[in-house]
């Protein structure tokens, strides 16, 4: 079993637009969606831990869920 911990910065502290639809949001969360399905995938990973705050982290989270 292998385990994956995360965590990442809060929207406002980001250099990037606040709207989650801007094209820079979802190039990000496009990256963060291929590098999850490769823990999965390729790297075994069956754990996440998160600490669910704000931003990257609620991301990542929903995404492992998906």
């Amino acid at each position: 079993m292998a385990i994956c911990a995360f965590t990442g910065h809060r929207p406002h502290t980001m250099r990037l637009p606040q709207d989650e639809l801007s094209p820079a949001i979802l190039a990000l969360k496009k990256d963060m969606e291929a590098a999850i399905d490769d823990l999965i995938l390729n790297r075994g990973v069956t754990r996440f831990i998160s600490g669910a705050a704000l931003g990257t982290d609620l991301w990542i989270c929903e995404m492992v869920l998906k």
